[in-house]
């Protein structure tokens, strides 16, 4: 992603919602981010959907001029940042 021009701070996180939450939290007060990443991983799978609530709840509540992106793979991250980026 730096290669790309991003910078990006990178975060992977757990399965606890509650944790991911206080990550998160945590990494909105230490940075000002413009966009957040929430991969297929967590999207995509029935187990994790109330870590992809939590997720998408904290970021709006906690940052809400933030623009949440999408990728499927791992392969189109940089396109998907960009759509938001042009926008």
């Amino acid at each position: 992603m730096r290669e790309a021009g991003f910078d990006a701070v990178p975060r992977l996180i757990g399965a606890s919602p509650d944790r991911t939450a206080a990550t998160v939290r945590e990494q909105l007060q230490k940075h000002a981010f413009g966009f957040a990443m929430i991969g297929g991983g967590v999207r995509m799978l029935p187990e994790n959907t109330l870590l992809f609530e939590r997720l998408v709840n904290v970021l709006t509540e906690e940052a809400p001029w933030i623009r949440l992106c999408f990728n499927t793979p791992p392969e189109d991250t940089i396109e998907s940042l960009r759509r938001w980026l042009q926008a």
